[in-house]
């Protein structure tokens, strides 16, 4: 994780550190104690925020770290065993979203459509990109001729050593 995500997640602590101050002991007692005490362990202790008591829960300013972190905890934690079952379908149901906006944002059955990719050509210690067409050949006679390329380039290389 890097060092700002890292941030953000203690920031979240603070915020979640808040929520858990407002619920019922009996709520408080079915979240495990190390998730509590590693909670306050790795809270930004220089991020203030305070929890508006005249606004709802779901009506708070919470960063997006802690609406996911409060949404995990009530799922494994809090949420009774017929919720569970919703919140599955609901998370396999976020998961296929996310797949196909990526999907149609990168579009894998496009990536060898276009039949030109860039290769480098060695021209007497000269680099340059030069484009190949190859209109006809498939995917792997593409991969064959890049390789192909490489190795040349290889062997011009080690020749001028």
């Amino acid at each position: 994780m890097t060092k700002t995500k890292r941030a953000l997640y203690n920031k979240a602590f603070v915020e979640f550190n808040e929520v858990i101050n407002r619920i019922s002991k009996q709520e408080l007692s079915r979240i495990p104690d190390q998730v509590i005490e590693y909670i306050k362990e790795h809270m930004d202790k220089e991020y203030t925020w305070e929890y508006d008591d005249s606004k709802a829960l779901e009506d708070q300013d919470f960063l997006v770290e802690t609406k996911a972190l409060i949404v995990e905890i009530y799922e494994r934690y809090l949420c009774e065993e017929d919720e569970k079952d919703f919140w599955k379908k609901y998370d396999e149901f976020a998961f296929k979203k996310v797949e196909e906006n990526k999907r149609i944002k990168y579009n894998p059955d496009d990536i060898f459509k276009d039949s030109n990719f860039y290769y480098n050509k060695i021209d007497e210690n000269k680099t340059e990109k030069s484009l190949v067409t190859q209109s006809n050949a498939k995917w792997y006679q593409k991969i064959h001729l890049f390789f192909n390329k490489l190795i040349k380039w290889f062997k011009l290389k080690n020749k001028e050593k």
